[in-house]
């Protein structure tokens, strides 16, 4: 009987065995390759520096207003090249309170730029082990200051401080603006119309670059 007990326990055992031996495990392994990113993000504050506002028919009308300016910008990271273009939109209010001018407390509005930029692959020098670039941005395109719509443009040169191998970091430039002529209309029933000059001005620029 134990005889038996055995030969049927070997049987059972062997029989699932091969079964299990006969199923066939597929393991899938992929590998997602390293994608080179299409373009950087940075935000930029301006603020601070050096302008002049005033009444164009008045030249000792002459103020340093206080300004204030937002932009949102991309870069593209071009491989192997240490130019790259840039796009720029930003929002740039100055404050002519001072001036007092009849139904006018601000002059502002939005830009559309394009242009492009310096980034060096690598790094300029090092700051305390910190990366530092030497940096330069040229553009130019549409500006509309109210509803004046003119040419503006922005030269700025600086440094991109960043932290390890990535290009995320802190930049921080000294932009130039040229001057331009604004046109107010401050009684839209009449042709009247106050002519103000703004100076080209000197500006400090602060902000991050995002790497993807």
């Amino acid at each position: 009987m134990k005889k038996w007990i055995c030969i049927s326990l070997l049987l059972i055992t062997g029989f699932l065995f091969n079964g299990f031996c006969a199923e066939t495990i597929e393991i899938e392994i992929t590998e997602v390759p390293y994608v080179q990113p299409y373009a950087f993000l940075g935000i930029t504050f301006e603020t601070g520096g050096q302008r002049s506002v005033g009444l164009t028919a008045d030249a000792d009308s002459q103020i340093d207003p206080k300004e204030m300016n937002f932009s949102i910008w991309m870069m593209s990271a071009r491989h192997n090249q240490d130019f790259q273009f840039q796009t720029h939109l930003g929002y740039r209010g100055i404050d002519i309170t001072e001036l007092q001018v009849e139904n006018l407390a601000s002059i502002s509005g939005f830009e559309i730029f394009l242009g492009g930029r310096f980034f060096p692959r690598y790094p300029t020098f090092s700051l305390s082990r910190l990366p530092v670039r030497l940096t330069l941005s040229v553009l130019g395109g549409l500006s509309m200051l109210g509803n004046n719509f003119n040419f503006g443009m922005i030269i700025s040169a600086g440094l991109i401080i960043t932290s390890g191998d990535s290009p995320t970091g802190i930049t921080m430039e000294i932009g130039y603006r040229p001057g331009n002529t604004y046109i107010h209309e401050p009684d839209y029933s009449s042709s009247n119309q106050i002519s103000l000059t703004i100076e080209a001005s000197w500006i400090f620029r602060i902000g991050f670059l995002f790497a993807p």
